[in-house]
């Protein structure tokens, strides 16, 4: 069974600053992405709030394809109907997940979700 503990320390040592500014930069950039081809649905009201959401992954999944695409410290991969990124050939793989004003994420009790949960 692999696994799933978070250990801050290993996660540092692999995430360094300039990989964590690169995503933060690939997520604000997806967000933007999203309110400049997307404003007037969302003014209009005719957009869901899982379309939004949907699509502001899909925004901040391109950008983070785009910026990592000849780093070799980190890859891009799907798994499940995500994406997610292994750094130093796995010695960290993070999943993006939307988060509520709380910071909690909202999952279906799915096996990994428990194993996120009890990091």
């Amino acid at each position: 069974m692999q696994e799933n503990r978070f250990d801050r320390e290993l996660a540092l040592k692999h995430l360094t600053p300039d990989i964590q500014a690169r995503i933060g930069k690939c997520i604000r950039q997806g967000i933007l992405d999203f309110y400049t081809r997307h404003a007037a649905e969302v003014n209009s009201g005719v957009m869901s709030k899982r379309s939004k959401s949907s699509l502001i992954n899909d925004y901040i999944i391109d950008n983070i394809l785009t910026e990592f695409e000849n780093d070799p410290r980190v890859h891009p991969f799907p798994k499940n109907g995500s994406y997610r990124l292994s750094i130093d050939n796995g010695a960290i793989i993070i999943r993006m997940k939307k988060l509520n004003k709380k910071g909690q994420s909202s999952n279906i009790p799915t096996q990994e979700a428990l194993n996120f949960l009890e990091q």
